[in-house]
């Protein structure tokens, strides 16, 4: 996102997906959810692609524990990421593979309706995307990051 005239740079968070925990860096202090993707894919998708029982009830998981740290997240921020799991889901969700990718919190929205109807029955191969739990895991705690802190974009860039 480029600085407009009167408006300042969204503050950038560094996001760290690992299998047990979520870290945010917020002004070089860290917010820990205590969920990670490894976490939520053995808890909550036991199936491949996910039910939809298994999607609603991994979204309730995640959601709880994004409200417990929200405010410590200043609206509008910018959410960076170095991982390449999730420059794969930046991927699918529409950006151009480059070195610097620049996500939407549409897209990424458009990417979870798309895992939605996989769970509903649409065959993955028709939406391009992967079936396992730990996908799918991933894409939920992004998306829901996104949505409940008001995140303005996610820029993921190559190590």
């Amino acid at each position: 996102m480029q600085p407009q005239q009167g408006l300042d740079v969204p503050l950038p968070i560094l996001l760290l997906l690992d299998p047990v925990t979520t870290a945010l860096t917020v002004n070089q202090a860290q917010v820990v959810l205590n969920l990670g993707w490894q976490q939520v894919a053995q808890r909550h998708l036991h199936h491949a692609p996910p039910t939809p029982g298994e999607l609603e009830e991994a979204i309730n998981a995640i959601e709880d524990e994004v409200m417990r740290v929200h405010r410590q997240v200043p609206v509008g921020a910018q959410l960076l990421s170095r991982d390449p799991a999730v420059g794969a889901l930046a991927v699918l969700a529409g950006a151009v593979e480059a070195a610097e990718m620049t996500v939407s919190v549409a897209a990424v929205e458009r990417l979870f309706e798309r895992l939605a109807a996989v769970a509903l029955g649409r065959p993955a191969a028709q939406e391009g995307l992967p079936v396992d739990a730990a996908f799918f895991a991933r894409a939920l705690i992004l998306r829901e990051l996104l949505h409940h802190l008001q995140v303005a974009e996610l820029v993921v860039r190559a190590r």
